[in-house]
């Protein structure tokens, strides 16, 4: 018998701050999309997937930090200038954050299944 391997998912939703529809929509694509999971583009995506089931600590943050600032890197028309957590529930595994753009703008998200 083969055994079945676990399946991790997790959502994103997000609140548009002055975004065109498609940034917000691209960056949920990017966030969503394991990386090394798109063919002939093994480094599109992201790897905050590896985060799940992981205890929210320094380390964590870290490497949430570093798997957001890794992905926006594919969302051309995007600067990232900094990386705000709000609010991280490990009881319910969402995290909430907000991305601060270089034009000012912002992208607010909601990451469930953490």
């Amino acid at each position: 018998m083969i055994a079945e391997s676990k399946k991790v998912s997790f959502s994103l939703s997000v609140a548009s701050d002055g975004f065109d529809v498609s940034i917000s929509d691209s960056l949920k694509d990017i966030f969503t999309t394991r990386k090394g999971s798109v063919a002939m583009l093994p480094e599109f995506g992201s790897e905050l997937y590896l985060l799940v089931d992981k205890r929210i600590d320094d380390e964590w943050l870290i490497d949430f930090r570093r798997y957001i600032s890794d992905a926006v890197t594919f969302e051309p028309r995007v600067n990232l200038e900094k990386i705000e957590l709000i609010k991280a529930d490990a009881s319910t595994g969402s995290i909430e954050f907000t991305l601060h753009f270089s034009d000012n703008s912002t992208f607010l998200g909601e990451l469930n299944g953490f």
